[in-house]
């Protein structure tokens, strides 16, 4: 399985050091399964971003298909290891709705 493989031990989570914090902002979003465009709100950056970022990740982690990077982010998240960056993304979630809201009241 895809989270044993990564996010297990500590050895293996040090591999996921190799991705940029962004990039671990993305993948710890990823448990939700959503489309780029979801995840690009979610996010506050442009779907072409996340596709770039997703691209990126399953490169540096050897990983085939965005199953596998929907697999992992869900073994880390039911592990811990996304905690810290799930603070983060859920505060520029909001951040990101309240712009998205905005822009619809204009």
């Amino acid at each position: 399985m895809v989270s044993s493989r990564l996010g297990a031990d500590p050895k293996q989570r040090s591999a996921l050091q190799v991705l940029t914090p962004r990039e671990r902002e993305v993948l710890a979003v990823m448990a939700a399964g959503e489309s780029n465009r979801a995840l690009s709100r979610r996010l506050g950056i442009a779907e072409r971003t996340v596709k770039s970022h997703l691209t990126s990740i399953t490169r540096k982690l050897g990983l085939k298909s965005r199953v596998e990077v929907v697999l992992l982010s869900i073994g880390m998240s039911e592990a811990g290891t996304t905690a810290v960056a799930g603070k983060t993304v859920a505060g520029k979630t909001e951040a990101a709705r309240s712009e998205h809201a905005a822009g619809d009241r204009r």
